[in-house]
């Protein structure tokens, strides 16, 4: 008697340069699930987007960050207060013009004080106003500091006030002392990112050297695109100077894209302006990474070690998603274009209006 083996055509988004290798996955992504003992395996639909909130205001929402327990929000140049969803009545409310309307900003506070950097500038914030501090390519936070990236160079300088940078001490990359793009922080130790190695970094307990490398702490790997640093699950996930995205685990690091994805990622014009952001939906941890010259958008499903593409209005076009943040309960996203939040929607089969094409 013949066996029967099941052949799985199932997979994720691994077109290569080999047309014997031309699957790709576009809006759907992997599940398992057992029934009686056996692994079942399907394609499911990608969520959809409803609408939480419309600024009016048709211009780029460039990152998010909670406030004393309220969503702040930089769409445009202008750092708003949300109080609420529009369907609740929800207005937006001025605080502050930045000196830039496009391109990814990073805000940090540290309960009472706020803190936003566009890529040329950190400001500071009280009531209406943003107030220019200094020159700052990056912003970053960890245990009441804030960390500025000083441009083209190997440091950055820190404060626990973000009102007053003068006398700040600055710490380093020594180890390998190449530019840095990028800090994030995990656990009790800051990630220095730069262009060809990564130095780890722990909290010394002391003002006038508040951070110093931990024992080993150098890892020779760079970061090409200093908006593709993400944290997920205490991990960090970027896009190497190889164009492969790591995860990085202690000191360890992992490379997750396939040599199909890889070689995609490689053929992109505009690799060091990505920017990723990561969220978790009914057991999926997702790393979205999206190159939006390129108009495309890749998701890495972390739970199922697998990729698929992400997409809004055709097969060919980027995921409208720009950046994100868990508030109330739900997972908010930015439009690139046009000043809208929407929630990220399982249960929806349209971005906002918009059929989804599987």
């Amino acid at each position: 008697m013949h066996q029967v083996l099941p052949i799985d055509i199932i997979g994720g988004a691994y077109a290569g340069r080999s047309r014997n290798n031309i699957q790709e996955l576009i809006n759907m992504y992997v599940c398992y699930d057992t029934v009686g003992g056996e692994d079942q395996t399907e394609l499911r639909g990608t969520p959809g987007l409803t609408e939480w909130f419309d600024s009016e205001v048709t211009d780029e929402v460039r990152g998010f960050n909670i406030f004393q327990g309220q969503l702040w929000v930089v769409i445009g140049d202008t750092l708003y207060y949300i109080n609420g969803p529009s369907s609740a009545g929800g207005v937006k409310t001025s605080k502050g013009t930045l000196g830039t309307s496009a391109g990814r900003v990073q805000i940090h506070n540290n309960g009472t004080d706020m803190a936003v950097c566009d890529g040329q500038n950190v400001y500071s914030q009280s009531g209406t106003t943003l107030t220019l501090q200094r020159t700052a390519s990056y912003l970053a936070y960890q245990d009441g500091w804030f960390i500025a990236i000083v441009p083209n160079t190997a440091s950055a300088l820190v404060t626990t006030d973000p009102t007053n940078w003068a006398g700040a001490p600055d710490i380093a990359a020594e180890g390998d002392p190449d530019f840095l793009v990028a800090a994030i922080s995990n656990y009790k130790h800051v990630h220095l990112m730069g262009t060809k190695t990564i130095e780890v970094q722990y909290n010394t307990g002391t003002a006038a050297l508040p951070f110093a490398k931990i024992s080993g702490g150098l890892i020779s790997t760079g970061c090409i695109a200093k908006d593709s640093v993400v944290n997920m699950n205490d991990q960090i996930y970027f896009l190497d100077d190889d164009y492969n995205v790591r995860r990085i685990s202690g000191l360890q690091t992992e490379i997750l894209s396939t040599p199909a994805i890889q070689y995609q990622m490689s053929q992109l014009v505009d690799q060091q302006e990505a920017v990723a952001y990561s969220y978790s939906l009914e057991g999926h941890y997702v790393y979205v990474i999206t190159f939006s010259e390129s108009g495309v958008t890749y998701c890495f499903d972390s739970t199922m070690k697998l990729w698929y593409k992400w997409s809004t209005g055709g097969y060919r076009n980027r995921h409208t998603t720009n950046c994100f943040i868990r508030f109330a309960g739900k997972n908010l996203v930015g439009d690139f274009t046009n000043g809208k939040i929407y929630e990220i929607d399982p249960a929806s089969r349209t971005d906002d209006g918009l059929s989804l094409i599987h």
